[in-house]
């Protein structure tokens, strides 16, 4: 059973609702697996630990096992070749370090190793860093979580797959921390405005980085970009002719994640 970002919603209604799903699903994306686990590890479903029917798929269970607090399953050695790793975000600085350059450096040439063309590849890796810090300040801010987030990548022959997700305060949070947006009661909204209009948390130091233009160029590669937070979902699926942003309602999922597919 192939569950991906299309139709990740499928499962975790089945699950809200206490519907039976198969007792395994071994191929989950990397986009699908992280929001499943980051769900699943705030509790909001029954029945009582659902998440041990997953575990079988290894993209879930790494993600699991750190929003546990636990380690990295495949540490890194400075020669391996990398095309898939997860990196735990234990506060700010952990996008400050040598490690985290590490990380990048590795999806640069897992890019290239995989037949991603030259430019490509630093162009992809600056997107992923940059998102990956606006997000986890989001995250970050306002709470004490020993975890603040996750990121991992995942690169195959001409498509790659990366997400950024967390489990703390989300978008309608922290977005409403400025006073300019206090009166915001809807994550729909919050997440619209962060993404396509530049709002951000920071009171008179300006715009945040808005990801609308960044979101576009990365769906136009066969792509599609999806941020999930509370009730929320910003989307971009590229089509043939045609790449507009949507918007919607779901049900509530913790934090803040975002999810990024290409292929070329």
């Amino acid at each position: 059973m192939r569950i991906d970002l299309k139709n990740i919603d499928n499962l975790v209604n089945a699950l809200r609702q206490g519907r039976a799903v198969e007792s395994k699903v071994d191929d989950l994306s990397l986009g699908a697996a992280m929001e499943l686990a980051a769900w699943l590890f705030e509790g909001t479903s029954k029945p009582v630990s659902p998440h041990k029917q997953f575990l079988s798929n290894g993209l879930f269970s790494e993600a699991w096992r750190l929003f546990e607090g636990g380690r990295t399953n495949k540490p890194w050695r400075p020669w391996d070749a990398v095309d898939e790793a997860f990196f735990p975000v234990r506060d700010t600085a952990s996008l400050e370090g040598e490690d985290w350059g590490q990380v990048l450096q590795r999806l640069k040439s897992a890019l290239l190793r995989n037949g991603f063309p030259e430019g490509f590849h630093k162009g992809m890796a600056s997107a992923f860093a940059d998102m990956a810090d606006n997000i986890i300040q989001h995250s970050a801010f306002g709470t004490e979580r020993g975890l603040n987030g996750i990121v991992a990548y995942q690169v195959k022959p001409k498509e790659v797959a990366f997400t950024i997700a967390d489990v703390g305060i989300g978008a309608l949070q922290s977005l409403t921390s400025n006073p300019e947006y206090a009166q915001l009661s809807s994550s729909r909204r919050a997440l619209d405005l962060i993404c396509r209009n530049k709002a951000s948390r920071r009171v008179n130091q300006g715009s945040g980085q808005g990801y609308n233009d960044l979101f576009v160029a990365l769906a136009s590669y066969n792509g599609l970009v999806r941020v999930r937070s509370g009730d929320g979902l910003f989307s971009i699926e590229g089509e043939i002719g045609r790449i507009e942003p949507q918007t919607a309602s779901l049900h509530q999922t913790p934090g803040l994640q975002l999810s990024v597919e290409c292929k070329i």
